[in-house]
């Protein structure tokens, strides 16, 4: 994981910032994904607070919203 985020890092100037999320609207959001396995789930927080810079938290992933790339919006 750290090689990758580096790679990434190695990829732009340092004037550009690296924004990280796990969901948008182009992808099945991570509580779908991991829906089986809650522990894993629980891991997602972290996760994203391992990554430097600003990290981007979708509408709803803070509840653990499922949805699946270009479902129906979860209202």
């Amino acid at each position: 994981m750290t090689s990758l985020i580096q790679e990434s890092e190695d990829r732009y100037s340092d004037e550009a910032t690296s924004v990280f999320f796990l969901n948008n609207h182009d992808t099945n959001r991570i509580a779908t994904e991991v829906a089986a396995d809650p522990e894993r789930l629980s891991l997602v927080p972290k996760l994203l607070a391992a990554f430097p810079g600003p990290v981007v938290i979708y509408y709803g992933e803070e509840i653990g919203m499922p949805g699946q790339k270009g479902g129906p919006p979860y209202w």
